[in-house]
This record gives C-alpha cells, sequence and structure tokens, in this order.
C-alpha cells in the first residue's frame, strides 16, 4: 500500500538542455509496505529523496543495506538497482524527484555522493518541503512555460541543500575527504594542459599511489578516468556551443591527438565527436 502524488514531466525544454537540468518526474509519497517486501528497481535518471519523516533502510547494487531516518537525503545513480522503505510499523514521508543533466554530476560531486556512499543527512528542514511542495504544485497547474519553472525551481532546490551541507556545523571533512577535493579542484584548473594526472599531482606531499587509492574510494574510480570524464564534459560543450573543429575542440581539453580524442570521446560520449555534433548541436 503506497499514498503518492506523482507527477511525469520528461522535460525536454530548451531552457532546460542549456541549463544542464532536466525534472523527469516529482513526487511526494508515504509507503506503508516495509522495505523487506519491496523489489529493487533500476533508475535510468538520477533520483534524489528527502526523507521528511519516519526510519528504514536503503539498499543498491553498490551500497549494502544501511539504515536511514528522517533529514536523510538519498541518492540513486542510473543503472542502479536499489530499493528504500520504511521499517515496519514506521510512518515513512519522502519528497522525490527524477533529474537528469550535467548539474546533477555537479552537485554529487559538491556533496562528495558515490554509488557506495549515496546519502547524506542534511536535518529536518520546513522550508526545504516548502519549495518541494511549490514544485509539485507547479507540474499540478501545468501553467504557460510550467516544465521552464520547474527547471528554475529545482535548481534553487539544489543550491538550499548544498547550502544546507555546507553551513552544518557538524560537518567536517576528514582529511581524505579533503584531498578529494583538492584534487578534483586541481583537475578542473587543468582540463586544457595535456599534462597526465600523476605530473599534476606533483604539488601534494602525499605519495600519488596513496592519492590514487584515496580518491578512488571515495569516487569510485580512478583519478585519470575522472579527468577524462572532465575533459569529455568540457568537450560535449564546445562541440555544441562553439564552431571550433574537432582538432581544435581537443586541443582545447588537452588533447592534441584527434585520433585519440575520437577514441576517448567515443568512449564516454557513445558517439563520434562529429555524430555527437551532427546529432545534438542546435541549428541556432
Amino acid at each position: 500500500m503506497i499514498d503518492v502524488d506523482y507527477y511525469f514531466l520528461n522535460n525536454h525544454s530548451l531552457l532546460a538542455g542549456e541549463l544542464g537540468l532536466s525534472v523527469v518526474s516529482i513526487g511526494h509519497s508515504r509507503p506503508k509496505i516495509p522495505i523487506n517486501y519491496e523489489p529493487k528497481k533500476r533508475v535510468n535518471y538520477y533520483t534524489i529523496s528527502y526523507l521528511r519523516k519516519g526510519e528504514g533502510y536503503f539498499e543498491s547494487d553498490s551500497c549494502e543495506l544501511t539504515k536511514v531516518k528522517a533529514g536523510d537525503l538519498l541518492l540513486a545513480f542510473p543503472g542502479q538497482q536499489y530499493k528504500y522503505g520504511p521499517e515496519e510499523d514506521s510512518e515513512w514521508d519522502e519528497y522525490w524527484v527524477e533529474l537528469r543533466g550535467f548539474i546533477i554530476d555537479i552537485f554529487r560531486e559538491k556533496l562528495l555522493l558515490t554509488p557506495k556512499a549515496p546519502i547524506i543527512n542534511i536535518g529536518r528542514k520546513l522550508d526545504l518541503v516548502k519549495e518541494w511542495g511549490e514544485a509539485i504544485y507547479t507540474v499540478q497547474q501545468k501553467d504557460k512555460n510550467y516544465k521552464e519553472f520547474m527547471t528554475g525551481k529545482m535548481l534553487k532546490i539544489l543550491c538550499t541543500i548544498l547550502v544546507y551541507c555546507f553551513n552544518k556545523k557538524e560537518k567536517e571533512y576528514t582529511p581524505n575527504e579533503l584531498l578529494v577535493r583538492q584534487v578534483i579542484n586541481l583537475l578542473k584548473k587543468n582540463i586544457a594542459k595535456p599534462d597526465k594526472v600523476q605530473s599534476l599531482c606533483k604539488s601534494f606531499e602525499a605519495d600519488y599511489f596513496h592519492i590514487k587509492k584515496i580518491f578512488k574510494k571515495h569516487m569510485d574510480t580512478s583519478p585519470e578516468q575522472y579527468f577524462n570524464m572532465l575533459r569529455m564534459d568540457e568537450a560535449k560543450e564546445n562541440l555544441l556551443y562553439s564552431n571550433e573543429s574537432i582538432r581544435k575542440v581537443g586541443e582545447i581539453v588537452g588533447i592534441n591527438d584527434p585520433a585519440y580524442f575520437s577514441r576517448v570521446f567515443k568512449k564516454y560520449a557513445g558517439y563520434s565527436p562529429m555524430q555527437f555534433r551532427k546529432f545534438f548541436k542546435k541549428p541556432y
């Protein structure tokens, strides 16, 4: 048994695409079925859930069965099978949203959320519940340009969550978490450089193989793979919003060999750079 308000948007608006955030669906749920009886389901998009009331458990392909409580924020990753729900006799009340776009990658990166560690407690926030409720109301009304308004509202909600996390006094990053953040910032600043990650990390006192081990534990990927992901995201932006040649786009992201750039891009995007531009570039 489940009491749920569920709204499907599949937001394909131009503004949503430009801002890097599309709302697929949004809802407010009050399930009564304990997690023991819930089957796992696979998601195709990021799903953010905020638990307003109750206690229960979360489990996914990468995250073992973990206790959750009111004030927790849960993030389900695309391609992962997961399930979550209340304990027996627990009053469960959650707000959730399915999203896609590069903004979600930035959001999870800032909070250090990974498939192995997809839960963070932000506390009970009545104003966040109010914002989420207003977002659902916007979908209910379906006024003119409501999809564009939804993009704006969800950006505000994500920013509100980030502020809660960064201002939470009891939150202190461990030395390893701080190191991961420093590596990420270093890689972002050096996307255009052809240097290898190991060379870039020479500025840190720690041995690179120690850095690599800590980074992979927290981010579920190596620094090299993460650096390539950053580069390919930047390449996508240039392919879509500039008229630079494929060779020049590769140089912009620090890869001077066009053939190698095309191979790496296809590995991460599923298309060659030329195909990606042809299929997705808007005719402005």
